[in-house]
């Protein structure tokens, strides 16, 4: 998927509980993805995906809400980011105590973390979804 500009971690609410979801920001004309300003030639759109399973979903872009501060906060683990590197550690943890999850060749245009764990890394051309399982961060050095 070419023409990535940038990736962010929301929910579509439902019924029952929210669904958490990878928001890919692409070029118009991209295969499922929803214009955010119908009518408009050159507006963005956005591509939604459920976080963990990956199936896409069709759903209004004004539906898509964006993770409080709150939420953000309370996640067990760190995240910062470089023009070619992300960087992850545990929340308390020294500085020292910091891993480089993933180092890319082409610049990143876009990352963002979900509370349990799922780190979206965006490049121009695409985007993945990198799971840190506990058992990963358990090895950093706690504060």
């Amino acid at each position: 998927m070419a023409g990535v500009g940038g990736v962010s971690v929301g929910e579509v609410p439902t019924d029952t509980h929210p669904v958490p979801v990878a928001v890919s920001l692409v070029p118009q004309g991209t295969p499922a993805a929803r214009t955010l300003q119908p009518g408009d030639p050159d507006s963005a759109a956005v591509l939604v995906r459920k976080l963990v399973a990956g199936s896409l979903l069709d759903v209004e872009p004004a539906e898509i809400q964006g993770l409080s501060d709150e939420a953000r906060g309370s996640a067990p683990l760190g995240f910062s980011r470089g023009a070619d590197y992300v960087r992850v550690w545990r929340r308390g943890a020294r500085k020292d105590g910091e891993r480089i999850v993933t180092a890319l060749a082409a610049p990143l245009t876009g990352t963002d973390p979900s509370p349990d764990g799922i780190l979206l890394v965006a490049t121009e051309s695409g985007v993945n979804a990198l799971q840190i399982r506990r058992e990963q961060t358990d090895t950093f050095p706690a504060a």
